[in-house]
């Protein structure tokens, strides 16, 4: 089963793209074959049994990548990067949910910035 702040992550991610394509909730539910009932559920992050064929369905109706809809904070992470500090995921995490021009931008600025303190 998946943790209850992973499910309101994956809530809070789907809002975020349903806003940004203009959908409501129950446009999307029509797009998913879901309801908007469920729609609901699973942006507030109460839907416990949330199902990747589920998650699949909102993400083919957004026009994204099923990996977009998850957190970034439990992906192991800390294990692979041992000496990063947690608010760098912080940052991360607000990063993955912006779209692909401004993710580049950012990305050119940080390089700028570290390449500027010569770390």
């Amino acid at each position: 089963m998946i943790q209850n702040n992973t499910l309101q992550k994956i809530g809070e991610r789907i809002a975020f793209y349903r806003n940004k394509k203009g959908f409501s909730q129950q446009k999307l539910a029509e797009a998913t074959g879901l309801s908007q009932g469920t729609i609901s559920q699973i942006e507030q992050g109460k839907r416990k049994n949330l199902t990747l064929r589920n998650l699949e369905r909102i993400a083919v109706a957004l026009g994204i990548e099923t990996g977009n809809l998850y957190p970034l904070l439990n992906s192991g992470r800390d294990s692979v990067f041992p000496n990063i500090e947690p608010d760098f995921y912080k940052i991360l995490d607000r990063l993955a949910l912006q779209e692909k021009e401004k993710q580049q931008k950012l990305a050119a600025f940080f390089e700028k910035t570290l390449d500027l303190l010569n770390v």
